[in-house]
């Protein structure tokens, strides 16, 4: 179990400095394109789903009442706090499973209704420019997918954690054009350093 116990704490330390090492400026303009995409997807399907049953069970049961709070819940005029409104913005979102269908070849499970939920709940909370709403979404994307990418405990990181020079992010490097099905980069970085 210890050997269990270190493999986790090692790959928090490398997913938190990839994070930590993650800047606007160094992401392609292929991710920001990609990243807009799935965020304004996001936003249509939690618009769409923000009537539904489950988000008005969900309401009633944190007991969410109309009124404004640190984070907008579902682009509407009530607010709750930041870690409520992701979660029922996310919940709306994911309500009728429409999320990210755009993104299939890419990413077949749907991180939007997740990380667009959070990212904006957290980002209107503390008053986040759009640059830093994309660079924390797009962060989220590539964890998202190295995680995803992993057998369960399989030891450290096959990718080396961000240095000067690493490849593209995930996210472009799987958008881009290419005769042959897309394919992970080599070495795994949120972005190339600048």
């Amino acid at each position: 179990m210890q050997g269990r116990a270190e493999t986790m704490i090692q790959l928090t330390r490398e997913v938190a400095q990839a994070v930590a090492a993650m800047r606007y400026e160094a992401i392609p303009p292929q991710a920001i394109s990609a990243a807009c995409n799935g965020i304004t997807d996001c936003a249509a399907v939690t618009i769409l789903g923000r009537t539904s049953e489950v988000v008005r069970v969900l309401r009633s049961v944190l007991g969410l009442r109309p009124g404004r709070g640190e984070a907008r819940i579902c682009f509407s005029s009530d607010g709750a706090p930041a870690p409520q409104a992701a979660l029922v913005n996310g919940t709306a979102a994911h309500a009728l499973d429409y999320d990210d269908i755009g993104l299939n070849r890419v990413q077949p499970t749907h991180p939007s209704a997740v990380l667009a939920s959070a990212v904006l709940a957290e980002a209107e909370a503390l008053g986040c420019s759009g640059r830093d709403v994309l660079t924390a979404y797009i962060t989220g994307y590539e964890v998202w997918g190295e995680i995803g990418s992993r057998p369960p405990l399989s030891g450290p990181l096959r990718r080396p954690p961000p240095q000067q020079g690493c490849t593209t992010s995930m996210l472009s490097e799987q958008l881009a054009p290419s005769p042959s099905p897309p394919r992970r980069p080599a070495a795994w970085s949120p972005t190339s350093a600048p």
